[in-house]
């Protein structure tokens, strides 16, 4: 039904004419009933593909060592600070501009030396030298060693060198704002194990294709870590994509016709409220309930089998 049905049908049952709730005041309302809904059936179905994605967590006592030899205006030999300001969830351009920055600034006037990020790995040099090596700090008391988290490990090349995969980046995972829930996850068409332990997943390191996810929050959680992309494949519930600037000929796209009338039946004890028509409120509240009820029951009868059909991926290689 387009909004401009819901709210004719609406108006009938609170027996309000538009004089009484104008067509402005009442196409947000059905927003906010299209979204209250979906909230009480606990989410509507969705399938999504999440793009994978690297993210990191400088604080400004995590450091590396970093020495350069033989170079016209970048010779150092110090360690130095990830970042000048804790920062979190940085993508990996975000955390190559700060290295460039503090690099730079640990090395003086001058120092034109360069940081990118690509293909999940930190490029760092681009200048006349005879090495650049990366190691831990020796300042232990100062700082935390954040070489594995940022490049790998130690790193030695002679001008350019590009890092090896940070260790972790990959392991949290943005979901979409809207989830409610998450049923399914599976990476390249093979289903993952969930964990509710905390301490078991995070047993899980590494770097490769997942096998286990855990959800936290609107975070996916995925050990071990991936270094590259393949399908990551959700079956979720969410709230709807609703209109920003709804009118009478924006739709409920998200929710079967036949569930519908119980918008109608829910906005329109909203309307009676609004008048203090509370008795006639309750029982209109009461038909929405029953729309609600029915949408959990049909959804539940829906997929009648009894066990998962995919199987996992072997957690080792096999060669014929």
């Amino acid at each position: 039904m387009t909004y401009t049905v819901i709210a004719a049908r609406a108006r009938s049952l609170a027996r309000m004419s538009t004089s009484g709730t104008t067509d402005v005041e009442i196409w947000p309302m059905i927003n906010m009933i299209y979204n209250q809904f979906a909230e009480d059936v606990h989410g509507l179905p969705f399938q999504d593909y999440i793009a994978i994605a690297a993210k990191f967590f400088p604080r400004t006592h995590f450091g590396f060592h970093l020495v350069i030899v033989g170079s016209s205006n970048n010779d150092i030999d110090s360690d130095i600070a990830v970042t000048d300001a804790d920062a979190d969830e940085q993508t990996g351009t975000e955390m190559a501009t700060e290295l460039q920055a503090q690099i730079r600034t640990a090395i003086g006037v001058g120092a034109d030396l360069t940081v990118t990020w690509s293909n999940f790995a930190f490029t760092v040099g681009g200048i006349d030298s005879t090495s650049i090596v990366i190691t831990e700090p020796e300042a232990e008391e100062t700082y935390v060693n954040y070489v594995n988290e940022l490049f790998g490990g130690n790193q030695s090349e002679v001008k350019t060198i590009v890092c090896d995969f940070p260790e972790g980046c990959t392991r949290e995972q943005d979901l979409p704002a809207d989830t409610v829930s998450v049923n399914t996850v599976m990476w390249d068409d093979y289903l993952l194990v969930g964990l509710v332990d905390q301490s078991m997943f995070e047993g899980i390191k590494g770097t490769g294709d997942p096998l286990n996810y855990m959800i936290r929050g609107k975070k996916l959680m995925l050990a071990p870590a991936p270094a590259e992309q393949k399908k990551l494949y959700i079956d979720q519930k969410r709230l709807p994509a609703l209109d920003a600037a709804p009118d009478g000929d924006s739709d409920i796209t998200e929710i079967p016709i036949s569930y519908h009338l119980a918008l109608c039946y829910g906005l329109a004890a909203m309307l009676l409220e609004d008048t203090f028509e509370e008795n006639i409120a309750k029982m209109r509240r009461e038909m929405y309930w029953k729309g609600v009820k029915k949408y959990i029951c049909d959804n539940a009868n829906v997929n009648t089998n009894t066990k998962r059909t995919v199987s996992n991926k072997l957690r080792y290689g096999v060669t014929v």
